[in-house]
């Protein structure tokens, strides 16, 4: 139903109507897919094995999205495990680039939303947070009351954010939240940032290194 709705709103009206996949299972070889597309007078084609390049107009953007995801966990140093976050929090800030499809190269949220997105929210992906657990306060003197964890991303609201608690491993929302985007926990520390905790940690056991001759 989806399919079928997506072709009658934005599909062509007449002429020569065909819609191109790669040899993937979950659209070329299933027969749901096939259906749907010639219920709407659609014909399916077909790229070769290996030819990405004969969908360049769909497979680019993907491409441009698993490079944003790669980097992102590399950055972080976080497992694959993280990849639909990542590639979530990709997806969320390539909708507010400019894009030179688009009259007066705006971005895709102005073309959608007509309002310029406001990008200073934007936050490292990966990074420390600590954030307030709501009704969890014994007294004022109660430092209980936060968790930390690691940032994924933000909502659909953009008002709250994703993070996997480090305590419980859950991932939940929230709206407030302090960033430390120069810090990462021990388990996800990127290689450069280990560089310099090792030659702080190293400096600090031997003090007399740093003491001019």
């Amino acid at each position: 139903n989806t399919i079928t709705t997506f072709l009658n709103t934005h599909g062509l009206k007449d002429g020569v109507r065909q819609a191109r996949t790669d040899q993937g299972d979950e659209l070329a070889k299933s027969a749901a897919f096939r259906n749907a597309i010639n219920a709407v007078g659609y014909t399916l084609e077909r790229t070769g094995a290996g030819a990405s390049f004969q969908n360049g107009i769909a497979e680019r953007p993907h491409r441009t999205l698993a490079n944003m995801m790669r980097a992102m966990l590399s950055g972080s140093n976080l497992s694959s495990g993280y990849w639909s976050h990542a590639i979530q929090h990709a997806c969320y800030i390539k909708n507010r680039l400019p894009h030179t499809s688009l009259p007066g190269n705006i971005t895709p949220f102005e073309r959608f939303t007509n309002c310029r997105p406001d990008l200073s929210h934007l936050r490292v992906f990966g990074s420390h947070v600590t954030v307030k657990q709501p009704r969890i306060r014994l007294n004022k003197l109660d430092m209980t009351h936060t968790t930390t964890g690691i940032f994924l991303g933000y909502t659909a609201t953009h008002r709250n954010i994703w993070f996997e608690d480090s305590t419980t491993d859950e991932v939940k929302s929230v709206r407030h939240a302090i960033f430390d985007e120069a810090h990462c926990s021990s388990e996800n520390r990127p290689p450069y940032a280990q560089q310099l905790m090792d030659i702080a940690e190293e400096n600090l056991s031997n003090p007399d290194k740093l003491s001019p001759p």
